[in-house]
């Protein structure tokens, strides 16, 4: 791409690098912690499951498949996030994050977007341009 608009694949690849991104928030409370301390005016919890809606969204199969930028391994993975992120966002108190990190529902959450990662850092990121 040059001073055009960038490559069906390319959009992809930077899609696929923010739905990492989000997992790795959604996986550390560690770096939660931290970006609550940066951004101290922002609900940490609220912006992890927004982020995933945000990159990933309802109807996120007619968009990403096993191909070039997803393998079949990340596609299972984004679903099993996805599922879990499903469930929790619809049964998830209204908590700051200190309150919330302690509960079954986030630590679920964490571990499950954890997995998610591992998979898709088997590559790790893809270029951006």
């Amino acid at each position: 791409m040059i001073g055009g608009a960038p490559s069906k694949r390319i959009v992809q690849q930077r899609l696929r690098n923010r739905i990492m991104e989000s997992l790795e928030l959604a996986a550390s409370i560690e770096d939660q912690r931290e970006y609550q301390r940066r951004v101290p005016f922002v609900d940490v919890p609220t912006e992890i499951i927004n982020w995933w809606e945000d990159f990933v969204g309802r109807d996120w199969r007619r968009h990403y498949a096993a191909g070039v930028v997803f393998t079949s391994s990340e596609i299972d993975a984004i679903a099993e996030f996805d599922a879990v992120w499903n469930d929790v966002a619809e049964r998830i108190p209204d908590l700051p994050l200190e309150a919330l990190a302690g509960t079954a529902d986030w630590k679920r959450l964490m571990e499950a977007a954890d997995r998610s990662l591992q998979v898709f850092l088997r590559r790790g990121r893809l270029p951006e341009d």
